[in-house]
């Protein structure tokens, strides 16, 4: 027993140092320090999504990063949101994973995309644009980067870069990357659709024009804020006229996937030709053998739902062939790559969605087909049962091609492809399975003489620790490699095995640190971070996170996440900031950075380090008492914190965005816990709501309603917080976003009217331009809402306060 016990020791002190040095402890931070939106704007990050590349060598990482930049001339302030102009960057790095150097290979003057190694790792492709290009897209910044973006080549020995395609490169190339073919000289990327002969297709713009573009185009600059108060809140010589500020145009987040063209590029002559004509592609994959390219085409919307219908396509490399193997496959919008081909190119794995017609499309179906590229065959593995699991999950295969795996309902199945039978199903007590880690072709090494095993990662429900597990399909055993208070990233969502499996690469965050990129060896006994983008944020003492759990009126056990001011003591109570959103599972962003996002409006350490304590409560609901659920949920949660001595009784706020504005509103016209409360891009009226394509497919499936207004009049009654705005006697701070696509912004409008026709204290602002993700707002205009924020709490929660904890921002002009 007692070497075993040696061993857990070892580990167990590996593990703790490696926290230590992952999240800096070693460095003393400053206290009094406080988070600041221009901190969390300008601190580096990746870039959204897989913006990682491999080299071949596995020596090698590129990747993108995201910068902020305060305007250099001029009066601009970073404290300031009305001043100045501000400039976002995309910019190309590589991290040597052999010595842990990095450095940044573009771009000063422009910003870089989607970076692809060639096959023998000795040239490296991107695009290149003077554009930025963030989650939400104007039509400005589309038709600016289809003037300006080229392809770039780097030679990876000299360092030498030649430009291609200036000016000839569509939108479709700002998430269609480029594949390097077998050659290593050429190369696969989207092309305008039309005529090579039409002259249009390819202008030419002036280093005048190039500075225009990076400036003015790219919604940086300050935008109108419409901003009105209810009389009730209105005091003499606070309102006062905005600046007049440039409006910008409407953002096109609804673009969707323009057809576009495919062309094969040779990159020693510069000479193209097309290979594929009027294709809506979302997703691709290349074979490993680089000899096949297959690809979804969008066929549209899935009759009243938001899932999109695919056909899926091959393109033979050699002979420029083009066949479709698979038509009316259902993917969830958003999902991660649906398909994966095996090593010897004959077969690909595609994921295929369907709702649950018995849950009222609040489940899912997620079956798997098995086409056989080279005489067309296909079959599918299919599921008895559903899951609340909306995305498709991407499979794998063992490097022999012999096997499938892939997870469903909390399982990893795996299945041999050959006899076409299940091997087994592997699932962990306690543990959310997240992701396979593979290969970047999609890949588990399968060495002989050896058990096969496949990495997963996981993420405890109890703790909420993230972790590594081991699979080993055929002895149908599993084992933890390592588990840690860290996160998983979302924005940044990367997990790689190198080729061979001797590493692993992958990003994850904690509460006090945001995303960085790590690399392990095989069992997770040696763990290095390779990156420090935040380095810049270890002065701020951080607050901590911890599970809470608290009893409802019928004795349920209940749960969510404290985070404690940085600077808590137990000697006296705090004022809370109650996070909302109708969702089970919110503990899970325990260990996630603020627990939420970099932006400044969703990252609730800025709260934290200004000595609010914030609470993120798990809210379980059903269709017919959601509105009631809600409620009955949060309030005993709170009620707890105020019995424990956290929580300050008469200074206690609420928050919530999107669906979380739902629920604060819910909660308002339903309590007296609250001295203020602030709704993102909210709405309350839930027959209002049904008018909107979009928001009656959210709460048909993903609520469950299952009868609509004509036939359970009641039931949207009873659940439409708008119908009891009179019960309100709590100050409302509304922020919407004008260019709203999910949530249209008169739904926010109609809450404020309705609560200035009652005399109820509000204050509405408006950001034009913008859509609904506060994310994705221009630098302006997130500013502007921080200080709002915290000027509102501030005002509401901490003036009665002997001692408040910050001083108060600069006031907004506002009319």
């Amino acid at each position: 027993m007692r070497p075993a016990r040696n061993v857990l020791l070892l580990r167990r002190t590996r593990q703790m140092l490696f926290l230590l040095l992952a999240s800096n402890l070693l460095f003393v931070p400053d206290c009094a320090a406080q988070l600041s939106a221009a901190d969390l704007l300008t601190t580096p990050r990746f870039s959204i999504f897989e913006q990682f590349a491999l080299s071949p060598d596995n020596s090698s990482i590129a990747y993108t990063v995201e910068h902020t930049e305060w305007p250099v001339q001029g009066t601009a302030d970073p404290g300031n949101s009305v001043a100045g102009k501000f400039r976002k960057t995309s910019e190309l790095w590589i991290s040597d994973l052999r010595t842990g150097q990095s450095f940044r290979v573009c771009c000063e003057d422009g910003n870089a995309m989607l970076p692809a190694w060639s096959a023998d790792g000795q040239r490296l492709a991107f695009y290149k644009t003077h554009i930025f290009m963030g989650i939400d897209r104007s039509q400005t910044e589309i038709n600016g980067f289809e003037k300006d973006a080229s392809l770039v080549v780097r030679d990876r020995q000299t360092g030498v870069t030649r430009e291609f395609l200036k000016g000839e490169c569509p939108y479709s190339c700002s998430y269609v990357g480029a594949i390097w073919l077998r050659d290593g000289c050429s190369l696969l990327l989207p092309a305008h659709p039309m005529d090579e002969s039409d002259s249009s297709a390819t202008p030419h713009l002036s280093a005048a024009d190039r500075q225009e573009i990076s400036l003015d185009s790219n919604r940086q600059a300050d935008s109108t804020i419409r901003t009105m108060i209810s009389e009730s809140s209105a005091q003499p010589g606070k309102q006062r006229r905005s600046p007049d500020r440039p409006t910008t145009d409407h953002l096109v987040r609804s673009a969707g996937r323009p057809a576009i063209d495919m062309r094969i590029v040779d990159t020693r002559t510069g000479q193209s030709k097309r290979v594929l004509k009027n294709f809506h592609i979302a997703y691709s994959a290349v074979s490993p053998d680089r000899r096949k390219f297959a690809f979804a085409d969008y066929q549209g919307a899935l009759p009243n739902s938001v899932f999109g219908i695919f056909d899926i396509f091959v393109l033979d490399l050699d002979t420029l062939d083009v066949r479709k193997l698979l038509s009316a496959v259902r993917i969830y919008p958003g999902s991660r790559q649906p398909f994966t081909w095996s090593l010897d190119a004959r077969f690909l794995a595609v994921s295929d969605q369907s709702v649950d017609p018995k849950s009222r499309n609040s489940k899912t179906f997620s079956d798997y087909i098995v086409v056989d590229t080279v005489d067309g065959s296909w079959r599918r593995i299919g599921k008895d049962t559903s899951e609340r699991w909306f995305g498709a999950r991407t499979p794998v295969w063992s490097e022999d091609g012999k096997y499938l795996s892939f997870i469903r309902n909390n399982r990893l199945e795996t299945w041999d492809v050959e006899r076409f039978r299940l091997v087994s199903k592997i699932t962990v007590p306690n543990k959310r399975l997240e992701t396979i880690v593979a290969a970047g072709n999609g890949q588990v090494p399968n060495p002989g003489g050896k058990a096969y095993a496949i990495i997963v990662t996981s993420q405890d429900t109890e703790t909420v620790k993230a972790g590594f597990w081991e699979m080993q399909p055929e002895l149908n055993r599993a084992r933890k490699l390592l588990e840690a208070d860290e996160h998983f990233s979302f924005y940044a969502n990367f997990e790689r095995l190198v080729f061979g499996g001797s590493r692993a690469l992958f990003v994850w965050a904690s509460t006090g640190h945001p995303d960085e990129l790590y690399q392990a060896d095989n069992n997770f006994k040696s763990v290095q971070r390779v990156t420090n983008l935040a380095a810049g944020l270890d002065r701020v003492s951080m607050g901590r996170s911890q599970i809470v759990t608290w009893k409802n009126v019928q004795g349920n056990l209940l749960r969510g996440v404290l985070l404690l001011p940085s600077n808590f003591e137990r000697k006296h109570p705090y004022p809370l900031i109650v996070v909302v959103y109708p969702l089970p599972e919110m503990t899970l962003k325990k260990n996630g950075f603020g627990l939420g996002s970099y932006g400044p409006s969703q990252n609730w350490q800025m709260f934290a380090t200004r000595g609010y304590a914030v609470f993120m409560p798990d809210i379980s609901t059903n269709p017919s008492t959601k509105m009631a659920d809600i409620a009955r949920a949060v309030s005993p949660g709170v009620e707890q914190l105020i019995k424990r001595g956290v929580a300050d009784p008469h200074n206690i706020g609420v928050v919530g965005h999107s669906d979380g504005g739902y629920a604060t509103l819910a909660l308002l016209v339903q309590s007296n816990l609250f001295r203020a409360g602030i709704m993102i891009d909210g709405h309350g009226n839930l027959i209002e709501d049904c008018s909107y394509d979009y928001l009656r497919l959210v709460i048909e499936e993903s609520w469950g309603f299952k009868k609509t207004p004509w036939e359970a009049l009641d039931l949207y009654i009873r659940n439409s917080p708008y119908l009891y705005l009179d019960k309100i006697e709590t100050p409302l701070l509304i922020l919407h976003g004008s260019a709203d696509t999910a949530v249209p912004v008169h739904l926010g409008m109609e809450v404020f009217t309705g609560l200035r026709r009652l005399g109820k204290q509000a204050t509405y602002v408006e950001y034009e331009g913008e859509e609904h993700d506060p994310d994705g707002w221009s630098i302006s205009h997130q500013l502007d809402v921080s200080e709002r924020m915290i000027s509102w709490f501030d005002e509401h929660l901490k003036d009665n306060l002997s001692d408040p904890v910050s001083p108060r921002v600069k006031q907004v002009d506002t009319y």
